[in-house]
C-alpha cells in the first residue's frame, strides 16, 4: 500500500505542521488504540468466495476522500491476497456475478484539539504528553450474487457488521508495549484487525440458523 496520500486531512499532519513552525521536533507516535483487540489475518478462519472483488469508500469528518478509498482498497486486496484467504478480482474484472468485500470507513477527529496538542507540545519542547485520536467507524459487507437470499429473514442487508477503532497518536511520552509506528502503519495495523474481526464474526454466524451479522443500533434516542 502507498503511503497515505493525504494526510493533511488528519490531525497528525496539524501537529506536525504546528510543531515545526515552533522550532520543536519532538518525537511523534502512532499505535492503534489498545483498548481494541488487535486480530490478524493470518489467523482468520477460511470463509471468503475463492474469488472476490474489493471496494472502499472513505470519508474524513463527513467528507469523501477517493485518494483514501483507493489506498485502503488496495492494502486490504493485497493482504486477503497474501495471506491466501481469496484471490482478488481486479476492480475493472468485477462483473454482475463477482463477490464484493465492501467497506464503508467514517473517519473522524477532532481539529481543535490536534491544533491545540501541537501548539502546548511545540512551546513545552515536547514534555507534554498529549495524545491525539483518530476514531474510526467501519462498515463491512459481504455480498455474493451467486447465493440466494433468505425470504424468511425479515432484515437481511447482507452479511454484514459495524466495527468501531482508533488510531492514536502519542506526542512525546512513552509508547512502551504499544507497538508505535508512523500514522500510515499504525492505520494499515487497525484495519487489518477491522477486517480480521469481520471474518472471525463472518464465521461464528455460518454456524448459526440465521447466517447474518445483525449491525447494532447506533442512532440517539429521542
Amino acid at each position: 500500500m502507498r503511503q497515505l496520500a493525504r494526510l493533511t486531512a488528519t490531525g497528525l499532519c496539524l501537529v506536525g505542521t504546528l510543531l515545526i513552525t515552533s522550532g520543536c521536533a519532538p518525537r511523534i507516535y502512532s499505535f492503534p488504540a489498545p483498548e481494541f483487540e488487535r486480530d490478524r489475518l493470518f489467523q482468520a478462519p477460511d470463509v471468503l468466495p475463492p474469488i472476490l472483488g474489493v471496494r472502499v469508500d472513505y470519508r474524513v469528518n463527513g467528507r469523501p476522500v477517493p485518494e483514501e478509498a483507493v489506498a485502503s482498497r488496495d492494502f486490504i486486496a493485497d493482504l486477503l491476497g497474501r495471506n491466501r484467504l481469496t484471490q482478488i478480482v481486479p476492480p475493472a474484472g468485477i462483473s454482475a456475478v463477482t463477490p464484493i468485500l465492501k467497506l464503508s470507513i467514517d473517519h473522524t477527529f477532532d481539529k481543535g484539539e490536534a491544533r491545540s496538542a501541537g501548539f502546548q507540545s511545540g512551546m513545552t519542547f515536547g514534555a507534554a504528553d498529549r495524545d491525539i485520536r483518530d476514531d474510526f467507524s467501519v462498515r463491512i459487507s459481504l455480498t455474493d450474487p451467486r447465493k440466494n437470499r433468505r425470504r424468511d429473514v425479515l432484515y437481511d442487508t447482507g452479511q454484514n457488521g459495524v466495527y468501531r477503532h482508533a488510531v492514536v497518536t502519542r506526542i512525546g511520552g512513552s509508547t512502551s508495549g504499544l507497538l508505535p509506528s508512523d500514522y500510515p502503519g499504525a492505520y494499515q495495523r487497525m484495519l487489518e484487525s477491522v477486517v480480521a474481526s469481520f471474518l472471525k464474526d463472518l464465521h461464528v454466524a455460518g454456524q448459526e440458523s440465521n447466517p447474518i451479522i445483525f449491525v447494532p443500533d447506533t442512532r440517539e434516542d429521542p
